[in-house]
């Protein structure tokens, strides 16, 4: 231990970075482990470029889900918000059209979409109507409808 601090004292040997002007190995230029703003800017912009042309490349069919996604949740929203206002006829066109764009993307979408209309179809007393979409939404999300008997 003791040779590396002799060592560390011979001219021409910077072990902190603080004494970088005193030592010849420092003053040509080292950063002591630290990066440089060059370095930095350099990185930042092989990143952005990576950024841009993966979004051109592969963002197209993500965005358009995104679109689908939130275009289903909005239509729902606007249903319920016609419900409250006893726009009944226009809640009920608003429920198929979420239905119709969830269609497309299937999963959860579509069972909270089926499950949506078939709550507002036993709101108005129409449970013939809401049971078989209760059903497929539960199959889409894998719960079995028809809860086994006791035995």
């Amino acid at each position: 231990m003791a040779q590396k601090l002799e060592n560390a004292k011979e001219p021409g040997c910077a072990v902190d970075c603080s004494l970088k002007g005193a030592s010849s190995s420092c003053s040509s230029g080292e950063s002591c482990g630290k990066p440089t703003f060059a370095s930095i800017m350099a990185l930042f912009i092989i990143l952005f470029v990576v950024g841009v042309w993966a979004l051109a490349n592969f963002g197209g069919a993500f965005l358009d889900w995104l679109g689908r996604s939130e275009k289903t949740v909005g239509t729902l929203d606007m249903a319920r918000q016609c419900v409250q206002t006893r726009d009944y006829y226009g809640a009920e066109q608003l429920f198929r059209q979420a239905i119709s764009d969830a269609e497309l993307e299937g999963g959860d979408r579509l069972a909270y979409a089926l499950a949506s209309y078939a709550e507002f179809l036993r709101k108005r007393k129409r449970v013939a109507e809401a049971i078989p979409l209760e059903v497929r939404a539960k199959q889409i999300q894998g719960i079995d409808p028809v809860p086994a008997a006791k035995s």
